[in-house]
Order: structure tokens, then C-alpha cells, then sequence
């Protein structure tokens, strides 16, 4: 009798681990990943423990305790230490050089609409994925000027996040290609040099060799920035201006999927840059958010985009810097 107890938990397991197996492939297969053996190991390792992490807190969330939800996705089979050093950045204090084009009051006498959402005006670009280089801020830059050159111009044009990675790190700018750039950096190379057209810089992931025979898509006349932005402020900007690029911690969104991500731990250290393109209220959950465009992909998030909690004390340190530009006639 236990001989056959023995066997039938065998192959339980068996049936198990091949099913696992089955599920490890798949992932694979659906993110277009593939490993020697002993990397293989070691991702699938790193796979199940981030797999067991999601269903915890997503049991947590279907019993009310967690605002938010995540999810398996390109980054599962990455550890915490892996993913950050990729995708996050070294925090950049460019408080002093935004200083330069602060204003004294952002407070505007027309009240901001209770919600905002530019999408909904066709201002805002589809969603891109800056892959394995830290090159956020480089997306967070582009994207606020995409949106501020439609509401002047009315023309959407997706323009080159490349042409920053590859030739903003230079003196006197500082960028630093796949390492990590800053906001108002960014945008002074922008205000000497203009913005090149994705069309004519495609973008690779990876620093290159800075091209500038590239076509002009906008300019700049002047830069508008902000330090330790209170949130009222940046409810005024989005609200009656537009789209502003802010600088955040991303530690504890690698997993992210949907609903109002609200973590009263999460860190205030900058190491990430994203655009806000709305606001507005989550009645199930009944929290104020934040909607930012994220650069991690249209699979990431709710189709590339995170509803972060507002009025919750700046929350992951949003505009500790924001800018964005004022775009040449």
C-alpha cells in the first residue's frame, strides 16, 4: 500500500513539474526569451519566486487589503536587484539647474477641471518601451513636447528619444545614454539643438554615435520647471496647460498591473522619469490618481499607463522635478 502511495505522489509531481515546465516555455515563447541552460536555471528560479509573490499580494487584493494588482509580464523572471539596475536610475539632482526656470507661483486663476485625461484630446503619443537602457528620462522629455507641440500646432509627431540618449551627454548637458539624464538637462540640449522625428532616429535601446543629420520635428523657445512640486501645482499644469514630465520612484512597480497603485511605503528617492497626462477619481477604490505614461511597453501596466495614488503626500516622490517646455512658434 505505501509503495503505491509513493507512486502516485511520483507522479503527481511529475505531472506537476511538467505542467510548470509547460508554463515556463510559454513565457518564454510569448516575450520572446531564450536561455542556455544554466541562465535558464536561474531565470526560471527567479520566475516562480516573483510567481508566488503576485498570487500573495493578489490575494491581498481580492480580500480588499491592496489597491492595486499585479501581474506576470516581461520582467518576472528578473530579480529585484537585476531589474533596478536596468530600468532604474541613480537619483539626479537637478534641483539647482531647474531653479533657473522656476516661476514664482504656478496657482492659476482659472480652477483646474476635477479630471484630465489628454488622450481623450488625441495629445498624447502611443506608448514606447525603452527596453533594456535606462532611458526614461528621455521619454518623459519627448513625450511632454509631443503633447505641448499638438496643443500648439495640432500636429502629433512622435519624436526621437534616441537623438537624447545619443548626443545629450555631452558638456555642457551631462546626460549619461543609457545610465540615467535629467529633465531639464534634456530639455536645455532640446532649446540648442531642437528635436529630431522618431521617423528619422529610430530608436535601438542602446547608446550610438550621435547623428545629427537628422529631420527637425520641434523647437523650443524656453523651459518651465518646478523642484518639490506640491501636487496642487501639477493639478494646475496638466489641469490648464498640459502634460508635464516629473521625476518618481519606481522601486515597487515592476509587477504593476491595474487599479490605483497606493503604497504609503514607496520610496521618495528620484530613479525613474515618466509624463502625467491626467488625473482624476477611482470610485471603486475611492482614491484621487494620477495618470502617468510610463516607457516599459504597451504590455506593462494598463496598456503602458499607471494610475498612481494622488493627494497622498506626493506619493513615490512625484515632482520632486517636473518640466516642461514652451514650444517655438
Amino acid at each position: 500500500m505505501k509503495a503505491l502511495v509513493l507512486i502516485g505522489v511520483l507522479a503527481l509531481y511529475s505531472v506537476a513539474a511538467e505542467l510548470d515546465l509547460e508554463e515556463w516555455n510559454a513565457y518564454k515563447l510569448k516575450h520572446g526569451k531564450s536561455y542556455d541552460d544554466r541562465e535558464d536555471s536561474k531565470r526560471r528560479d527567479a520566475y516562480e519566486t516573483n510567481k508566488e509573490l503576485i498570487e500573495e499580494h493578489n490575494k491581498r487584493f481580492a480580500a480588499g487589503l491592496e489597491s492595486y494588482k499585479q501581474t506576470i509580464n516581461y520582467f518576472t523572471d528578473q530579480s529585484k536587484d537585476e531589474f533596478d539596475s536596468i530600468m532604474l536610475g541613480p537619483e539626479l539632482d537637478e534641483s539647482q539647474a531647474a531653479a533657473e526656470y522656476v516661476q514664482i507661483s504656478f496657482r492659476s486663476d482659472t480652477p483646474a477641471p476635477e479630471s484630465m485625461d489628454w488622450r481623450d484630446s488625441h495629445a498624447v503619443t502611443p506608448v514606447k518601451d525603452q527596453k533594456r537602457c535606462n532611458s526614461c528620462w528621455a521619454f518623459a522629455t519627448m513625450g511632454a513636447l509631443e503633447s505641448h507641440l499638438y496643443l500648439k500646432t495640432k500636429k502629433l509627431r512622435s519624436l526621437s528619444a534616441q537623438y537624447l540618449v545619443d548626443c545629450s551627454n555631452r558638456k555642457p548637458y551631462g546626460n549619461s545614454a543609457c545610465h540615467g539624464g535629467g529633465l531639464v538637462s534634456s530639455y536645455e540640449f532640446i532649446k540648442d539643438k531642437g528635436a529630431c522625428t522618431t521617423d528619422s532616429y529610430r530608436y535601438k535601446g542602446k547608446q550610438r554615435a550621435c547623428n545629427y543629420g537628422c529631420r527637425i520635428g520641434a523647437k523650443i523657445d524656453d523651459i518651465v520647471a518646478l523642484t518639490d512640486a506640491s501636487e496642487e501645482e501639477l493639478k494646475d499644469i496638466v489641469g490648464n496647460i498640459g502634460p508635464i514630465a516629473v521625476t518618481i520612484n519606481a522601486n515597487s512597480w515592476k509587477q504593476y498591473s491595474q487599479s490605483v497603485f497606493n503604497n504609503k511605503n514607496c520610496d521618495t528617492t528620484s530613479n525613474h522619469a515618466v509624463l502625467i497626462v491626467g488625473y482624476g477619481h477611482d470610485n471603486q477604490t475611492g482614491l484621487d490618481y494620477w495618470l502617468l505614461k510610463n516607457s516599459w511597453g504597451a504590455d506593462w501596466g494598463e496598456r503602458g499607463y499607471m494610475r498612481l495614488a494622488r493627494n497622498k503626500q506626493n506619493q513615490c516622490g512625484i515632482g520632486k522635478i517636473a518640466a516642461y517646455p514652451i514650444v517655438a512658434v
